[in-house]
């Protein structure tokens, strides 16, 4: 939900905000984006060819309204992008969250012929600005221009906060559907998220002893929640007190609840799918982890750090540019994702878990506010625009 919170910091006096979807499935943010003061609009395209038939419609839709810039994310919306900047010179600005060599290899071909026919390149991390560099070694600007978390918003709230809210939620049903595509849709068990936050939260008050582990994730295979859950699971073995929580959606996600029901783990692991309440989440969470093989630079982790949750990760990508070892988190190499059993271990210790949770916090407000990251890509948009 990064889009909606950085829309509400910006200076809309001075900037007026479109933003174009075409996946009509993937609508989760437009409410939030409409009450944010954004006007947004579906070109629906049921794959990525017909994504770059809605050229033409992109094109009315920049003339009519008078767009004075594009800012493009994710690689087949920055391709119809860089078309039209290239027939029209409108100018553009393409984020990069993704190292190059991380693509299919028709999307990093086409990333590459195409990568110059933009204005600038913004990389969410230093690793992946390296990626780029080394792999396309672009004509254009490249600058990174760090993710950033609203600290104001993501605070921890108590467990009678969390009480408070819990009741008040109208029995919030988790999105137990995935669509993988136009065509097809899957039906999948989910547990229901607000049972799960009553039962969690019941736990936690009668025995102080209950820990809770949880992610929030897309479920893609760079994730690899299925050696999260192994992990778990064998983490579990040493400590029976540990609770489980991972929150999303995605295409793995009847492999993971096949896993859990494989390794018994039904009344420790909780599956609540796509939650849109997620500061409720990570309030419960003493400790936030992370398993992937690799990353740009993600959200979740940064609002994790803010919600004061003890981090333990791999250090994937852009993962070691934010958690400084021992300090506001713990971390093992990609490789050794097996050692994270090991770090939640030594997470038994409170002192040591409130000491990094209240590092973590410190950590993202001094070095990854989302004042910070609006403030660098106004400046970006003024630059550009004022070419025209």
């Amino acid at each position: 939900m990064l889009l909606p919170e950085t829309l509400k910091l910006h200076n809309q006096e001075q900037f007026e905000f479109h933003y174009i979807y075409f996946l009509p499935w993937k609508d989760q943010m437009v409410s939030a984006l409409e009450s944010a003061g954004a006007k947004v609009s579906c070109l629906p395209a049921k794959n990525n060819i017909q994504l770059m038939r809605q050229i033409d419609k992109v094109d009315r839709y920049v003339q009519e309204h008078k767009i004075d810039l594009i800012h493009a994310h994710l690689p087949w919306a920055g391709f119809l992008a860089r078309f039209l900047h290239k027939n029209n010179q409108i100018p553009l600005i393409y984020t990069e969250h993704n190292k190059q060599e991380r693509y299919h290899t028709a999307t990093f071909y086409l990333n590459k012929w195409t990568f110059n026919w933009q204005s600038k390149a913004i990389a969410v991390s230093s690793d992946v600005e390296t990626s780029i560099q080394q792999n396309i070694q672009p004509k254009i600007s490249v600058q990174s221009i760090l993710n950033g978390v609203n600290t104001d918003f993501f605070q921890r709230k108590s467990l009678e906060e969390l009480e408070k809210d819990i009741e008040n939620l109208a029995g919030e049903i988790s999105e137990n559907t995935f669509r993988t595509s136009h065509k097809e849709e899957k039906a999948l068990p989910f547990d229901n998220g607000n049972a799960v936050l009553q039962k969690l939260l019941k736990q936690k008050q009668e025995n102080p002893d209950i820990q809770v582990v949880g992610t929030i994730a897309v479920f893609r295979f760079q994730k690899r929640l299925m050696e999260w859950i192994k992990v778990f699971h064998q983490a579990v073995q040493a400590n029976p007190n540990l609770r489980g929580v991972i929150v999303g959606n995605g295409p793995f996600a009847g492999q993971l609840l096949e896993l859990r029901a494989e390794l018994n783990l039904e009344n420790h692991l909780f599956l609540p799918g796509l939650q849109t309440n997620t500061k409720d989440w990570f309030s419960l969470m003493d400790v936030f982890m992370m398993s992937s093989e690799f990353e740009g630079l993600p959200i979740a982790l940064l609002e994790a750090m803010s919600m004061e949750c003890a981090i333990v990760t791999t250090d994937a990508g852009g993962v070691k540019e934010v958690v400084v070892d021992g300090e506001s988190g713990l971390m093992v190499g990609v490789d050794e994702w097996p050692k994270l059993a090991e770090k939640l271990e030594m997470l038994r210790d409170d002192e040591l878990r409130a000491k990094l949770a209240k590092g973590a916090r410190k950590r993202v407000g001094e070095a990854f506010s989302l004042k910070r990251m609006v403030g660098e890509l106004e400046s970006v948009y003024l630059e550009y625009s004022q070419r025209l």
